[in-house]
């Protein structure tokens, strides 16, 4: 993709944004305001100079009422961007380690005419003497040899390629942790509806690319994202009093913090199933899920909230 594309793009989405202001009749500053920014930054924006991340925009749509064209271009900004970015790193690649075999040539190198006779490969007995001796054409056995190699190495680099073409871009896994880090940011700032809307497509995304890549980095960062996901969604479910759906997600995110080890998630899931369950008059269970949490945060912020969070439900219990 050409990068003046990105940009044109860029530029017509900002102009969108304007077009939908002026339509609302508000000011740069109105805007700010409204969705939490700044009057630079929705100048910049519609100047097409940044595009900022995709909670803005969710807001800006909920404020202009722009039917869906908001976001559309947004995403479409977004899909355009980690194209460019791939051919670019494709083309770095190329430039290094030069083009592949295609899979005509591998198929018709590994086809049985080319391949070396084994029989020329391994010792034999001689004729009058009984010894075990090499080949009578240890010219041919060499060439043999090489041969196979050469084959061995062309498929080895295809079944590489191959599993690289089902993996996962990493650029698509930096924009779901993105968009996820942009949602529990302006968790106070969206609506429940715009928040379960946004986690939802973060965590479809997610499960998405978790079925199609092999890649174990990859897999613990998805899983990441997608417990991260069901977090969100549990507490956007607790806020609109869905307190059974809120503890399916809890659950889920524990679970998923679980596979990969990470123990901050779990601890937050364990929080979040300790307020469900004091909400819902079950008391002694939020004390236990409470004081789970205390025990598998890791130190630091965690930590500190599930202190708070045992000490919140076992007072309130208490008061009950």
């Amino acid at each position: 993709m050409d990068p003046q594309q990105l940009k044109d793009v860029k530029r017509a989405l900002g102009r969108r944004l304007a077009a939908w202001r002026k339509t609302r009749g508000l000011i740069q500053d109105d805007v700010a305001r409204l969705v939490h920014s700044t009057r630079s930054t929705v100048a910049g924006v519609e100047r097409g100079e940044q595009v900022v991340d995709r909670v803005f925009w969710v807001q800006c749509e909920s404020l202009l009422q722009a039917g869906g064209e908001l976001i559309a271009g947004y995403d479409e900004y977004r899909s355009f961007e980690i194209r460019h970015r791939e051919e670019k790193a494709d083309a770095a690649r190329h430039a290094r380690w030069g083009t592949v075999l295609d899979h005509q040539t591998i198929t018709e190198a590994s086809s049985p005419s080319r391949l070396p006779d084994p029989d020329r490969l391994l010792p034999t007995t001689g004729a009058s003497t009984g010894d075990s001796v090499l080949v009578q054409d240890p010219g041919a056995a060499y060439v043999g040899v090489r041969q196979a190699i050469m084959i061995v190495a062309r498929e080895t680099s295809k079944h590489a390629m191959d599993a690289g073409a089902r993996a996962v871009s990493d650029l698509t896994i930096e924009q779901l942790r993105d968009d996820a880090i942009g949602i529990a940011r302006g968790f106070g700032q969206l609506t429940p509806a715009a928040t379960i809307n946004e986690a939802l497509r973060v965590r479809g995304l997610a499960v998405e690319a978790l079925e199609r890549t092999r890649r174990p980095g990859q897999q613990h960062e998805l899983y990441l994202i997608t417990a991260q996901a069901a977090a969100l969604l549990a507490s956007a479910a607790a806020d609109l009093g869905l307190w059974s759906p809120a503890m399916q997600y809890a659950r889920a995110a524990d679970t998923y913090g679980e596979i990969i080890g990470h123990q901050g998630v779990r601890a937050y899931a364990r929080g979040m199933q300790a307020t469900i369950a004091y909400w819902t008059g079950r008391y002694e269970e939020a004390v236990r899920y409470a004081a789970a949490a205390v025990d598998i945060a890791p130190p630091g912020v965690a930590h500190v909230r599930a202190q708070c969070v045992l000490a919140s439900v076992f007072h309130l219990s208490m008061g009950s």
